[in-house]
Formats: C-alpha cells, structure tokens, sequence
C-alpha cells in the first residue's frame, strides 16, 4: 500500500470516530478532533515505513480499535490526574515522571529519580481510571485522600510502585480481575482494603506508618507480604487466603500495649454511632483471628519460624480477650446457666494469669534474651539464697562441717564461692533491668 486515497482516509476517519463514539470519551471535541488527526497521522507513517507498511485497507481498519482505546486513555488519564507525560507498554498506560532531556553534565551525577506529584482529583474521576484501564502508578504521590465506601463492581489490572500515600487509601471493589500490585510503597496514614483478587497480589516492602485493614478480603492466588513493615496492628480477620501466602521477612512492629490500645480504639470506633453495641472482647477474637489466618497460612507452607511471631500475637489477644471475660463476671446471673457462665470465667481468669506471665518469661517462646536474662536471675537468686542462708546459720552450722568431711573440703573454696554468688547477684540484677 502506497498511499491513502481521500476515499480511504474518510473510511478511517468515519471508522475512528464511531469507535470513539462506542467509548463514551468525556473528553472536549478539540481533543477528540485532535487524537483523529493524531491516529490518521500515525496510519500516515506506517505507510510510508517500508518495514512497518500496512498491507491494505481491512488491516488498518481493524487496528484502529486499538489505536482509539490507546490515544482516549491516554488523554483521558491526562487530564483526570493532570499530567503532562503517559505511555502505554505491554499492554498497560504507564504513569510516572515526564523524563527531561539536560545537558550530559548536569546529569552526569544524577542517579535519583524524580518523584511525580499527583495534584488532587475528585475520587469518581479516579475510580473511573481504575475500573476503565490497567494503570501502573510508577515514584507517584498522593498527598489526598483516596476514601469513599460504596464499592464499585470491577477494576482492572492496577499497580503502585516506589509511591507514597500521604493521606488515607480506602479502596473497595467486588473484584480485582487482574494482578494487584503496591511495592515498595510507603503509606503514612490508614489503609483499608476491601474486595476479591482474582490474581496474584503483591505488597512486597512496602510500609504501613498507620493502621491496615484487610479484614474479609479474598486472595484467589499467591499473596506476597515479603519484607513489609506494619508498624502498628494490622486487621485481617475473616480474610480468605486461597493460595500461598508469602509474609517472609515481614516486620510486626508492635507490642502488647500497641495492640491493646488499637483493640480499644476499633471498639469505639465501631460502637460510636449504633444501638447494638459490640463487647471489647469479641473484637480481641477479630484480631486473633487475623493472625490465625497468617499462622495457618504459614504453616500449610512448612514455614513454622514466621508463623511462631504471628501465634505469639495470637495468644496476646487471647490475653486481652480472657481480660474482658473476667471483668464482666457478676453480670446478668439470673439463673444456672448464667452461674455456670461465671464459674468458666474463673477459669478464664487463670488461663489470662498463665498467659500473662508466659508473656512475661518468654514472650511466647520468641524472645530468647527473655528467657536468658530470666535463668540469670534464677541462678543469681539461687545464690543469693545459698549466700544469705550461710551467712545467717553460719554458727550453726560449725558442728554440722566438722561431722561432714566434705564441707570441711568445700570451705578451702568458699572465697571463690563468695566471689561467683556476688558475679550472679550484680548480673543477675542488670539483667533484669534491661
């Protein structure tokens, strides 16, 4: 094909402009008028490309549905989130940093990449974009919230990068269809998550600041969580993990006060503005089960040393849940039943006791500088118990040494006997300062 007969260039002109018609562009006529003229154009170069040259008419007749969907999403991603600078690759619209052509010595040392801040759009033009095109979101910024509840039905393939979410993610969808992607993305306020991934999901070092909720999600496949930092309680409780679970190297960073505190406060929260108020203690077996699910999660993949950290959380709200139990004891006793109820909460009461002092010696056989500083102080102890009783019985104890040989024996050692129960007692106490 040589060259376009104006007969042909009206047929792909009327053909564009029905295919953008079938797409519902809110884009303005000069922008429509001007992604035609840019089509045509681009059909222009392919023919007089000899490697590139379509064969006829019909071939560049069915690669104009494409070229409309490409250039409309394009466009249209453009002036939602405003920017100067989007490319389509593989089959996905790829935004990140417009590059910028300087002088070889201005960027000779420049290794850093410029972040892009995405300037705020309402939330229906962004949700459009997800549920419309696969995007990926490449050292992107997000200094707005992205919040609203009523789900949407489907989005596409979407992917955060290197990005950084200043305010609140609240992202709720029936189904994601293609893969989920948030790596390496630092999130400084709360993130919730609602919905079904029908494909991988990754999360890989990524960093939740505040709190991620999760809870009844559902994973189809592999859910990747490697190396992600949580640096306060996360929620996944009633989520679905239908695949592999991969949560290697990741980071709970949070005590037993953190995770008290963040119970409390989902119990106000939730019970602020309704009648049927929700005990304190069924929203600590919430929490517990979130980390039943990574535990088992992890043991179905042979991985028992990550899933020993998750059980350690596990018990810790069981603690908190044996609390509450107690503390509502001598409620409601109106028969035997209710009487019956507060005979197990006894039993609860040792059980949180128990669970209690677990923590306290061992965190739950995950802290082995626990567990040594507390055999020091029990052999320090120990010989300061020897020490003091034979300081105090000494005179007593003359007729015992000179009837037993042996202690006559001993006491040639007694001054290193002396110096070692001195050693215990001085570590032993620094220990159990730390």
């Amino acid at each position: 094909m040589e060259e376009l007969t104006k007969e042909q260039r009206q047929i792909i002109e009327e053909e564009i402009k029905k295919e953008i018609k079938k797409a519902n562009t809110f884009l303005k006529p000069e922008l429509i008028n001007k992604i035609i003229q840019d089509i045509i154009g681009d059909i222009k170069g392919k023919i007089n490309n000899k490697f590139k040259c379509p064969k006829n008419l019909e071939e560049i007749l069915s690669s104009i549905p494409q070229k409309v969907y490409v250039s409309l999403g394009k466009e249209e991603i453009k002036q939602i989130l405003k920017l100067d600078f989007c490319c389509f690759v593989d089959n996905v619209f790829y935004i990140d940093s417009a590059p910028k052509i300087e002088p070889y010595e201005h960027n000779q040392n420049k290794t850093a990449i410029e972040e892009q801040r995405i300037i705020q759009c309402s939330y229906d033009d962004l949700l459009y974009l997800f549920k419309t095109y696969p995007l990926i979101f490449n050292h992107c910024i997000f200094d707005y919230k992205i919040d609203k509840k009523t789900p949407i039905e489907q989005i596409k393939k979407l992917s955060f990068l290197n990005c950084n979410f200043k305010k609140e993610v609240y992202l709720n969808f029936q189904e994601c269809l293609d893969s989920f992607q948030m790596d390496n993305c630092v999130f400084e306020d709360r993130v919730t998550i609602k919905g079904k991934f029908n494909d991988n999901v990754y999360f890989n070092n990524s960093i939740f600041k505040n709190y991620a909720d999760f809870h009844e999600c559902e994973f189809e496949k592999t859910a990747n969580f490697y190396g992600v930092r949580f640096n306060k309680t996360p929620n996944f409780s009633q989520a679905i993990f239908r695949g592999n679970l991969n949560a290697v190297n990741a980071n709970l960073n949070f005590t037993f006060d953190d995770l008290q505190e963040r119970i409390k406060q989902e119990y106000e929260d939730f019970n602020k503005n309704i009648e049927n108020k929700k005990s304190l203690d069924k929203f600590a077996n919430d929490f517990r089960d979130s980390f039943r699910t990574f535990k088992n999660a992890l043991i179905k993949d042979n991985n028992l040393l990550d899933a020993s950290n998750f059980h350690k959380y596990e018990l810790y709200c069981k603690e908190i849940e044996l609390k509450q139990n107690w503390d509502k004891r001598g409620e409601n006793v109106k028969n035997t039943t209710d009487l019956e109820k507060n005979v197990s909460r006894i039993r609860d009461f040792m059980d949180f006791l128990l669970l209690g002092f677990y923590r306290k010696l061992c965190d739950h056989h995950t802290d082995f500088l626990k567990v040594f500083n507390n055999l020091i102080l029990l052999i320090a102890l120990y010989a300061l118990f020897v020490f003091g009783f034979t300081w105090l019985h000494d005179d007593k104890l003359e007729d015992t040494r000179a009837i037993l040989t042996l202690f006559g024996f001993f006491d040639k050692f007694r001054l290193y006997f002396d110096i070692i129960s001195t050693i215990f007692v001085v570590f032993g106490c620094g220990f159990f300062c730390l």
